[in-house]
């Protein structure tokens, strides 16, 4: 991916977790962290090698969200950025920046908020009425988002959020793009001037992502070649 756009250089990669795909119980929760900081190891050296040695992306920012099951100090949402212990490798890239789930962006005069949360999955569970295809499913879930101006409309019991931090999960008014990081399909659909999009898991999908023009407001879905 690095490669195929060091020739045009994007503003942003943005990296939803979770960044382990392995499972651990509670008592061995270490085993993530360990396999999580190898793995960021290794894609440290690959930034450094574009960045820094052959100077390409070396105005690009790299912005890592955490996922619901990543390390953190909390499991309820707005969730803090990764601990420090598992992102030190990253220190010494100046591009490399690590954010809270949800993130806000502002670029020009675009707003962009991010969250990593399969909550599509939890919010179909808990419906009265549940849609009968994945389209009205994603259309039914962009508008209610957009009609509550909130990204996790659920009774706390299903989706806890620290309640003195809940204002960071308001969408009102609505920003020029939300993108809801969910293992759920694909999907951009546009709700009241909002533009929702979902890339769904890059592991379960073959690799595809999304690449977003901000003249545009449109999002391109792309994919690494196998």
């Amino acid at each position: 991916m690095l490669s195929g756009f060091a020739s045009c250089q994007p503003i942003a990669f943005v990296f939803c977790g979770n960044f382990c795909s392995t499972a651990a119980p509670e008592n061995e929760k270490n085993l993530i962290a360990v396999l999580i900081s190898g793995g960021f190891h290794d894609l440290a050296e690959i930034i450094k090698e574009k960045t820094q040695v052959q100077n390409q992306l070396a105005k690009t920012q790299f912005i890592f969200i955490p996922g619901p099951d990543d390390p953190s100090l909390s499991g309820f949402l707005p969730k803090p950025r990764l601990p420090s212990y598992l992102v030190d490798v990253f220190m010494d890239i100046p591009n490399c920046k690590f954010s809270s789930n949800p993130c806000r962006i502002q670029y020009a005069s675009r707003e962009i908020t991010i969250i990593r949360q399969d909550i599509i999955e939890r919010m179909s569970r808990n419906s009265i009425h549940v849609p009968s295809d994945a389209v009205d499913i994603a259309n039914h879930f962009c508008r209610t988002i957009a009609s509550v101006g909130h990204l996790a409309p659920l009774p706390l019991n299903v989706s806890p959020v620290l309640w003195q931090m809940d204002h960071c999960l308001t969408i009102f008014p609505l920003p020029d793009l939300v993108v809801v990081a969910d293992r759920f399909q694909s999907f951009a659909i546009n709700q009241h001037g909002c533009l929702f999009a979902n890339p769904g898991s890059f592991a379960r999908s073959g690799l595809d992502f999304y690449v977003y023009y901000p003249a545009l407001n449109e999002v391109e879905l792309s994919r690494i070649p196998s």
